[in-house]
């Protein structure tokens, strides 16, 4: 191994300073976004600092704009030697992944600049990389309709119903509690990203299987005593708890959402070591609750404020498709 090579595996294996890391940690500690984008934060910062040190840098406080671009362009050499060891590719980072850094970047010295720590973002004279928008997974009715069908325990069940008449994302209806629901009014608060709360109408065949989880859960608490204590407490009675008493975790409900959709034989994928892998996710299932709901002709910023984006144009980016039925439609409607 070369001497340049040997120093870049060094500086994968080692963490940035002392004065780095603090600049990072508080960075995070401040942020209001939720803990998948906050690890996201951290990786692509740590990488940038290491980056950083190695290359001569050694205060993140000291950074121009032009180690900003270097770093950039060191993002599509196929050599990301100063990304941690399950991050490390042998391959240019997609135009997605580099503007995902960007923004990291930007956000931090953003941050920073605001407590008066730099005199300007140094990520602002930084183009932003072009990124090639791919759909994301989006179910037929048919497909969705097979999900839901497929016979399962009461508690998956009821989670799908959640995924699929909600549109909710997965961590709210993680953090669903029985006070959300108010079955008189057939309404349910949402808790979304960032403290932004939303109330949502509750479709008729969602109500009817809460309604039958609500006894299930209530004759199980009669039986167990952990269920029974978090139920006592308004703040632990979750609609989705695990016999423990506790709060549904996060891969549990991907767990059991993809097992049930292999079972209905929707998205499956062949593997050589496993039985058939559905594809499906809960972010598919929002997804397709917010194109379904488009193609069938309802208003863009209805479909947002259900869905809980701060801007239609959130919605149209990403569930906005045009069907080939809806582009038929739009020529057949033209009033001449």
């Amino acid at each position: 191994m070369g001497p340049n090579n040997k120093a870049a595996a060094r500086c994968c294996s080692e963490s940035p300073s002392r004065a780095n890391l603090a600049l990072i940690d508080e960075f995070v500690a401040q942020s209001t976004a939720g803990d998948a984008t906050c690890t996201k934060y951290r990786t692509h910062l740590l990488e940038f600092a290491r980056w950083c040190e190695h290359t001569g840098c050694m205060d993140l406080l000291e950074v121009r704009t032009g180690q900003v671009a270097r770093f950039m362009a060191y993002l599509r050499s196929g050599n990301r030697f100063a990304a941690a060891k399950h991050h490390r590719v042998a391959q240019s980072a997609s135009g997605a992944t580099r503007k995902n850094v960007r923004s990291s970047l930007c956000r931090f010295y953003r941050y920073l600049e605001s407590v008066e720590l730099v005199p300007k973002n140094p990520v602002l004279a930084v183009e932003s990389p072009k990124a090639r928008h791919t759909p994301g997974l989006v179910l037929t009715a048919e497909e969705v309709r097979r999900i839901l069908e497929v016979p399962g325990q009461p508690r998956e069940r009821v989670q799908v119903y959640l995924l699929t008449y909600t549109g909710a994302r997965e961590h709210e209806i993680r953090q669903l509690r029985w006070q959300d629901i108010d079955f008189q009014n057939q309404t349910m608060l949402l808790r979304g990203k960032n403290y932004k709360h939303r109330v949502i109408d509750i479709h008729p065949r969602l109500m009817v299987e809460l309604r039958r989880w609500l006894l299930a859960q209530e004759e199980h608490a009669c039986a167990n005593a952990h269920v029974r204590a978090a139920k006592s407490n308004a703040d632990t009675d979750f609609v989705l708890l695990t016999s423990r008493g506790r709060q549904l975790s996060h891969s549990v409900i991907i767990k059991q959402l993809k097992q049930r959709a292999a079972r209905a034989g929707v998205r499956c994928i062949k593997t050589a070591d496993k039985d058939n892998v559905s594809a499906v996710h809960p972010h598919a299932l929002r997804r397709t609750f917010g194109t379904l709901l488009l193609n069938d002709g309802h208003h863009l910023d209805a479909v947002a404020d259900v869905l809980g984006h701060a801007s239609v144009n959130t919605t149209r980016k990403h569930y906005a498709f045009s069907s080939t039925e809806r582009r038929r439609d739009t020529i057949h409607g033209l009033p001449l």
